[in-house]
């Protein structure tokens, strides 16, 4: 939670803190680990501006980005033991963002139920994925 002053995503390890790396701005913040140790979240951009989705394994801190342009807001949620993660893009219409899948280099849209944005939250060893889809009311 932001307070005006720069956030820093945060690992314990056997009670003790580690500051993990960010991609470039003074935000950012670490949402889920898995069992190998790898942690998602989001890290803002040089200027603040724009956050993206962020990966950190192996002392290697990732920009997974958004595949709907550079200059979107995305954010990771959830990843499992094979690698997967899970989130939300936002797509630059009215704030829509929709549920985000980023495995391998590959970023996939997983879309809606017809409505006009999604998110995901969750993601089991399986690939089964959690969220919610929504419909703007106008």
């Amino acid at each position: 939670y932001s307070n005006g002053q720069a956030d820093t995503p945060t690992i314990w390890n056997g009670g003790t803190p580690s500051a993990l790396e960010r991609i470039g701005g003074s935000f950012a913040n670490a949402t889920d680990i898995n069992t190998g140790g790898a942690i998602v979240g989001y890290s803002t951009l040089p200027g603040n501006s724009v956050s993206h989705a962020t990966l950190w394994n192996n002392g290697v801190v990732t920009d997974l980005g958004n595949p709907f342009g550079a200059t979107r807001n995305s954010s990771a949620s959830a990843i499992n033991d094979q690698g997967h993660v899970v989130g939300m893009s936002n797509m630059g219409l009215a704030g829509y963002a929709h549920a985000t899948l980023w495995h391998d280099g590959t970023t996939t849209d997983l879309g809606t139920l017809g409505g006009t944005a999604s998110g995901a939250v969750g993601i089991n060893n399986a690939g089964q994925v959690d969220g919610a889809t929504f419909q703007a009311i106008q």
